[in-house]
């Protein structure tokens, strides 16, 4: 259990800012057990911290600092507050197919940038004696803003007494690994090569449904509101995107195998760097990044 409570490069929670959260966190839900706190963590993470695509590979640190960060980011900082307060805890791993679980809410124009296969990064924490799963990806606003339309990104509470992973449909699941002590390996892996408009283009697209998402009855409607937003903020990204079609699509195909040590409920102590890769082209995080 040691290496489920260990500091890392990313999982960095002697920063002084890591340790004045997780203080602060304690001091108000720290209770008589660690089922009360461990349950703050995870609101304070899911209220607090923006769903962004992007780059994964921030420190905790970094992502507190930031307010916003991919399921990686997030997870991550979850994981180094309960360490900082003596809360045991790891990652799992999903792998997903990436064009299918994402749910229907994704525009047609961003979806055929999304990768066949992905990746995504969620908590284990160790409780009651035993490994309970949950996730902070999805912050509350996004999915207040867009659960009646897009069944994945349902709003997720979490107790502490049970599991609570996020609305996936398990069929679209094509491995799930954990609890993983260090994910470091994964991420030091270098970002893919982006098309930088890809990624802004997204998180316009998440910020309207944070924002706009629960003034719409359908998806027509909140795919047209869209596009009138982005004109009337953004004139060029708009310009842009209703060029989004002929944008080059930089993922691999649909047969790109999966790592070999992804069997279910497999435990290990550090993260394969086998395939272990976030896709930067998904704009929910019903998913991976």
């Amino acid at each position: 259990m040691e290496d489920f409570l260990r500091t890392t490069r990313y999982c960095d929670y002697g920063h002084p800012a890591i340790r004045h959260t997780a203080q602060s966190l304690r001091r108000t839900y720290g209770g008589d057990g660690h089922c009360e706190l461990a349950a703050g963590i995870y609101d304070f993470v899911s209220e607090n911290i923006e769903y962004q695509v992007g780059k994964w590979n921030w420190l905790a640190s970094e992502t507190l600092a930031r307010r916003a960060g991919t399921c990686t980011n997030n997870a991550n900082l979850m994981v180094s507050l309960l360490r900082a307060c003596d809360v045991p805890a790891g990652y799992r791993i999903m792998r997903v197919r990436g064009d299918a679980y994402l749910g229907p809410v994704t525009p047609k124009r961003l979806a055929r940038h999304i990768a066949p296969t992905s990746t995504h990064i969620y908590v284990a924490v160790h409780l009651h004696g035993r490994w309970l799963q949950c996730d902070p990806s999805n912050d509350y606003a996004l999915s207040l803003g867009i659960q009646h339309l897009n069944p994945p990104s349902g709003l997720v509470r979490w107790n502490a007494t049970g599991d609570a992973p996020l609305n996936i449909d398990r069929r679209h699941v094509l491995a799930d690994t954990g609890p993983i002590a260090d994910i470091d390996p994964l991420m030091t892996k270098r970002n893919r090569p982006l098309v930088r408009l890809g990624l802004q283009m997204s998180n316009h697209y998440i910020h309207y449904l944070r924002h706009h998402g629960s003034g719409h009855d359908t998806l027509h409607s909140l795919k047209s509101g869209f596009t009138n937003w982005l004109r009337t903020n953004y004139p060029m990204s708009y310009v842009l995107y209703m060029a989004a079609p002929y944008w080059p699509v930089r993922h691999r195909g649909h047969k790109a195998p999966l790592a070999p040590d992804t069997a279910d409920g497999q435990t290990t102590n550090a993260a394969s760097g086998s395939g272990a890769r976030e896709d930067q082209y998904c704009v929910l995080p019903a998913e991976s990044e």
